[in-house]
């Protein structure tokens, strides 16, 4: 998909220009690691947004597939404080569902 400039006359190029720079730096801001995602800096902010939006679903599998591996490699040992355990799982738990991985109560 080729993205083009949109050309309004209430404002002039150089205005536009200023105004997807400061789009692009917002989204290279905010992103942890734009360069990892695939982002480039030097582009317009349309395509910086294009690419975080299609590499995101990716990258949340991921995501979720990690913090799956955390919850199972939980373990209680003897010296452990049970109801601290506990609370540690149901937080791990919290964490993988809002990554919306599939573990279902008996997985878990």
């Amino acid at each position: 998909m080729e993205i083009k400039p949109t050309e309004w006359s209430s404002k002039s190029p150089e205005e536009w220009e200023k105004r997807d720079a400061w789009a692009l730096g917002l989204i290279i801001y905010n992103t942890k690691n734009p360069v990892g995602l695939g982002i480039s800096m030097d582009g317009m902010a349309a395509k910086a947004w294009m690419t975080l939006t299609e590499n995101y679903g990716v990258f949340s599998e991921i995501a979720a597939m990690n913090a799956e591996k955390r919850l199972h490699a939980m373990e209680f040992t003897e010296a452990m404080d049970f109801l601290k355990h506990v609370e540690d799982l149901q937080e791990e738990w919290k964490s993988v569902m809002e990554k919306e991985a599939k573990v279902d109560d008996v997985a878990f």
